[in-house]
C-alpha cells in the first residue's frame, strides 16, 4: 500500500490564535491542551476547533495519554511535528558561506560551507543556489533565511548596504528565490542570532537579556519583555561606537576611545601593529603573543576586556537583562582577561541595577547560520507579522 502524502501545511490560512498555539508548543511543548488552553486564554472547545486541522496536516501530534495530576483523568498532550516543516539559513561571511537545514525547533539536520570566490550579488546568489540544492535535493524546504553583516529593515527584499560585501540596495530576495524556488527571509546576522538565543538558545528563559558580539565588528541584539528589539528602522542595538574612555585610541571613524577602537580585531592588530616586538600580522597572531605572556598585547587585551565589560555594563543600565551572550570571531580575548572584564562591570554598572549572567559563547559560524533558519522558522509561524 503506497504511503499517504500529508497535504502541505496551510500557513497562509492561519488565524493569529493557531499561529499562538504553534509557537507556544514549538517553544515550551508537549502541553496537555488544558494547560495550552490556559496559557492562550483559548476555550476547549475553541482549542479543539483551531487544532483539529493543524493534527491533519501532520503539524501537531497527539502523544500517548497521561493521567493528569489534579484530577487522574487521562490527557492527551499536544506537541509540534518538528520534522514535518524544514528550512534552510545560511550564513554570509565576506569569504564564506554557511548553511544549515533545520526543523521548525532548529535541531540542525545537515550542513554546508564553501568559499566565496567572488562578492558580486549574482555570484553570491548562485552559490546560495547551490547550498540550498545541496540541503534540499528533493526541493521539500518552505523557506531560505539569510543572514549578513548589513543594513536590513524586518520586511526587506533588499540589503540596503552591506560593507564587507561592497553591497548597496542589492535585492537579495529575489535572487535567492529565482534560485532556489523558496521565499528568502533577510537579517541582519547579530539579529539572526539573537532570535536564535531567544527561541532555542541561552536567552529562552529570559524574557530580557543582550547578545554582544565583537569581532570585525561590534553588534548588539537586544530582547525586552519577550521580544526582540529592531526599533522602528531595524536600526536598534547600534552600541559599536559607545564612549568608553575619552583618552582611548582612535577608531576608523576617527571616534577617540569608543567601543570599536578597543574591540574590534582590526583595532586590537593597528594598536599592537605600532608597538615595538609585535610580529603579528592578524588578530588571531595578537590573541597567540597576548597567551604567550607578551607584556604589550597582554596590556592591549585587557584594555580590550576592560571596554567589553563597560559596554555590557552600559547595555545593561538601558534595559536591565538577566543575562548578556557573549560571542563573535573575536570572543577568544575574553580568556586574556576575564578579571579585567568584570572590572569593567563593576565599574559602571550602575549601583540600582541588578546582577546579570554573562554567559561567553565561542559559537561556530553554524551557529550563525542556525540563527538565519530561527528567523525562517518565525516568518513561518507568524507569517507577516515576523516580517514587519
Amino acid at each position: 500500500m503506497a504511503k499517504q502524502e500529508l497535504p502541505s501545511v496551510a500557513w497562509g490560512r492561519m488565524t493569529p490564535s493557531t499561529r499562538a498555539i504553534v509557537a507556544e508548543l514549538i517553544l515550551h511543548g508537549p502541553l496537555a491542551r488544558a494547560e495550552l488552553a490556559r496559557r492562550l486564554s483559548l476555550s476547549p472547545a475553541s482549542l479543539t476547533k483551531l487544532t483539529r486541522p493543524l493534527v491533519a496536516e501532520g503539524l501537531l501530534s497527539e502523544q500517548g495519554a497521561r493521567p493528569l495530576a489534579e484530577t487522574g483523568r487521562p490527557a492527551l498532550p499536544l506537541e509540534v511535528a518538528p520534522g514535518r516543516v524544514q528550512v534552510i539559513g545560511v550564513k554570509l561571511n565576506p569569504d564564506n558561506l554557511f548553511a544549515v537545514r533545520t526543523d521548525l525547533q532548529a535541531h540542525v539536520l545537515e550542513e554546508y560551507e564553501c568559499k566565496l570566490e567572488r562578492h558580486d550579488p549574482a555570484s553570491v546568489g548562485e552559490a546560495i543556489g547551490v547550498a540550498v540544492t545541496f540541503l534540499d535535493p528533493l526541493r521539500r524546504v518552505e523557506r531560505v533565511g539569510v543572514s549578513l553583516a548589513a543594513s536590513i529593515r524586518p520586511g526587506d527584499q533588499v540589503v540596503r548596504e552591506a560593507p564587507y560585501m561592497g553591497w548597496s540596495q542589492v535585492p537579495l530576495a529575489e535572487a535567492v528565490a529565482q534560485r532556489t524556488g523558496c521565499r528568502a527571509v533577510l537579517v541582519n546576522d547579530v539579529r539572526a542570532l539573537t532570535v536564535a538565543q531567544h527561541w532555542f538558545g541561552a536567552g529562552r528563559q529570559s524574557r530580557c537579556f543582550a547578545v554582544l558580539t565583537v569581532g570585525k565588528g561590534v553588534g548588539c541584539g537586544l530582547v525586552v519583555n519577550n521580544a526582540v528589539v529592531t526599533g522602528y528602522d531595524g536600526h536598534a542595538g547600534l552600541v559599536s561606537h559607545s564612549p568608553v574612555n575619552p583618552g582611548g585610541p582612535l577608531c576608523r571613524q576617527g571616534h577617540r576611545g569608543c567601543a570599536s577602537a578597543y574591540l574590534t580585531s582590526g583595532s586590537i592588530v593597528r594598536t599592537l601593529a605600532a608597538t615595538d616586538g609585535f610580529r603579528g600580522a592578524t588578530f588571531e597572531d595578537a590573541l597567540e603573543e597576548a597567551r604567550e605572556g607578551n607584556r604589550a598585547a597582554v596590556r592591549v587585551f585587557r584594555d580590550a576586556c576592560f571596554a567589553l565589560g563597560v559596554l555590557a555594563a552600559n547595555i545593561a543600565n538601558m534595559i536591565g537583562p538577566d543575562r548578556i551572550v557573549v560571542s563573535g570571531e573575536g570572543v577568544g580575548m575574553y580568556d586574556v582577561a576575564p578579571e579585567a572584564v568584570d572590572e569593567g562591570i563593576s565599574r559602571h554598572l550602575h549601583w540600582n541595577a541588578s546582577p546579570f549572567d554573562l554567559d561567553v559563547e565561542p559559537f561556530a559560524f553554524s551557529e550563525w547560520a542556525r540563527g538565519a533558519a530561527s528567523v525562517a522558522v518565525q516568518s513561518l509561524v507568524y507569517g507577516e507579522q515576523a516580517d514587519s
